[in-house]
């Protein structure tokens, strides 16, 4: 493995500042002439996609305290009335833009975000069509932010998009999309999650139905090459890979794994890989949750702390990983986490929040820094609609910090 952790708590702001910095994507970064003037942090809002009926929640984070307070909520559907199929949600590194997809419309739509209040409306363009018979289901955008990237469940291959981080228009690449597949007449691969190499060399995605994680290059004109891939458990184990993450150091991908066989038992692993470039050079672990029962759906790692986190939703838990030299750190199993499936943390890696389908809620709690172990906002959990919607199956929470003024 790299370095045991690298501290990226001076990267509040890097993604960004990246922006600034890269010519096209890979690993060219050059200067743009003099330092930057360094953005003070901003205010930080969390958004939740309700898969149920396609709205948006957005919260504000109380930068004391880390509680939610709801903000407003928008639709990511044709018309105005609720329909199913929001999804994966994803953010401009400049904290602009805001893009969800939606797998039953076929569509991504996109909105800007008020750097203040942190209130969605939608982009000029509103939306792009991703075609008949497509299911874009999670997305990614590139550290600079040029470049967005969604998978197609149904069709097992990447849609590739120009991003504009001013307006939001997505403009398809040439090709449009490229394939998850290993090779030519490969069976179907069923892609669900996608991740970025932080350094900005590499697209990972996690293809659950074949249990391999394919890697790709990715080219300065923001097209994807395919330059292998790897059994999601490591070399001969292929499992069933549902979320796969980047720490922000760029040292290593964890892959949320939930085979029921060995080698990690009934209640699923995490599987641990160190990025090199555009490839998974090794593999450490599996490392398992700790439970008997309920499958890790999501993985999130912390920005500035040395914890992995995965979200065991039939288990109600989460299971707390510390990342040492040879992987992760037998998991503490954190109870009370009801039906909590997507995880995320803030920006300064101070506060959790986890997506409970199964209650309509998210919870809301403080991270130690001792062991990462995680403790009540308020009550805990907050509901993801106004008025309130135990049927509202959230999707994905991702936090958002917008830019202050530079020093």
């Amino acid at each position: 493995m790299q370095s045991k952790w690298i501290n990226v708590a001076g990267m509040l702001g890097g993604l960004a500042m990246l922006a600034q910095t890269v010519a096209g994507c890979g690993s060219d970064i050059q200067s743009s002439g003099g330092p930057s003037p360094t953005p003070k942090p901003g205010p930080q809002f969390l958004y939740c996609s309700n898969n149920s009926d396609s709205q948006i929640s957005q919260f504000a984070i109380n930068a004391k305290t880390g509680a939610l307070g709801f903000v407003n909520m928008v639709l990511a559907t044709n018309g105005t009335t609720p329909a199913p199929g929001a999804a994966g949600i994803a953010a401009t590194p400049n904290s602009n833009v805001l893009y969800v997809a939606n797998e039953k419309s076929a569509q991504i739509f996109g909105f800007l975000i008020n750097a203040k209040t942190g209130i969605l409306t939608p982009t000029d363009q509103g939306s792009v069509s991703t075609g008949a018979g497509t299911e874009p289901t999670t997305m990614i955008i590139d550290p600079a932010g040029p470049f967005l990237y969604a998978v197609d469940q149904a069709n097992d291959q990447v849609f590739q998009f120009a991003a504009d981080q001013k307006t939001g228009k997505l403009t398809p690449l040439s090709p449009p999309t490229v394939s998850t597949k290993p090779s030519a007449g490969a069976p179907t691969q069923m892609p669900v999650s996608i991740a970025f190499s932080p350094e900005g060399q590499a697209v990972f995605v996690a293809n659950e139905a074949t249990g391999i994680i394919i890697v790709y290059a990715v080219n300065k004109d923001g097209t994807l090459t395919p330059t292998g891939f790897s059994d999601s458990l490591g070399a001969g184990n292929p499992g069933k890979p549902v979320w796969i993450a980047a720490d922000l150091s760029g040292a290593n991908l964890y892959v949320a794994d939930d085979l029921t066989s060995s080698p990690g038992g009934p209640g699923g692993q995490v599987g641990v890989f160190e990025i090199s470039g555009a490839s998974l050079s090794k593999f450490f672990g599996p490392f398992s949750t700790g439970n008997t029962t309920g499958l890790p759906l999501s993985i999130t790692v912390n920005p500035t702390l040395p914890f992995v986190y995965t979200g065991n939703d039939g288990a109600n838990t989460v299971s707390d990983f510390e990342i040492n030299s040879t992987g992760l750190v037998t998991a503490l199993v954190l109870t009370g986490f009801t039906g909590v499936a997507n995880v995320t943390t803030d920006q300064t890696g101070a506060y959790f929040y986890g997506a409970s389908p199964t209650q309509g809620e998210i919870f809301q709690g403080l991270i130690s820094k001792e062991d990462g172990s995680i403790a009540n906002i308020g009550t805990g959990f907050v509901d993801t609609e106004t008025p309130a919607n135990p049927g509202s199956d959230p999707f994905q929470v991702l936090v958002v910090e917008t830019l202050g003024q530079s020093s």
